[in-house]
């Protein structure tokens, strides 16, 4: 059986080596012999919180920090936010070289605080590398998961 094969039947006995990704499992138990097992399997596929992007809800494939905020997001979503907006009146009118004129600001609020963001550059967008490369290692660990799953259920065997 390789180091490599992830559970092929959710609830069998898992023996991890020291990377968290590889497991080796005993696929003689049965699929979830407990609602607790089910729920267990249902908390170790889940991805973390802070790999999915607070406007998609979806796990991050081209992540960004929006500098007005500090918050990732996925990159085309935020931008469709920002392209969203609308600009405000802000500082009103005011006296300039004789005439009145207004001042238009774009005022942008957060996707996640509601607050307005604010900076040099509040639309600004940065890459998430990190983001990025956890969200891509998580995605591979759960193709991992479905091929010694689809391989179990095809053949019987795993690995």
């Amino acid at each position: 059986m390789s180091t490599a094969t992830i559970a092929a039947l959710p609830g069998g006995n898992t023996n991890t080596n020291t990377n968290s990704f590889n497991k080796i499992i005993d696929y003689s138990s049965p699929p979830f012999q407990t609602k607790q097992a089910a729920q267990g399997y249902l908390i170790d596929i889940s991805p973390p919180r802070d790999l999915i992007c607070p406007i998609t809800q979806e796990l991050f494939s081209d992540p960004v920090v929006a500098l007005g905020d500090g918050c990732s997001y996925e990159r085309t979503e935020i931008q469709r936010w920002f392209e969203a907006q609308h600009p405000s009146t802000n500082g009103g009118e005011y006296a300039s070289g004789g005439g009145t004129t207004t001042t238009t600001t774009l005022m942008i609020r957060s996707p996640v605080s509601n607050a307005f963001m604010v900076g040099e550059n509040p639309q600004g967008l940065v890459e998430n590398r990190v983001v990025a490369g956890l969200a891509r290692s998580f995605r591979e660990r759960l193709g991992r998961e479905l091929c010694g799953r689809c391989e179990f259920v095809c053949n019987g065997t795993s690995g």
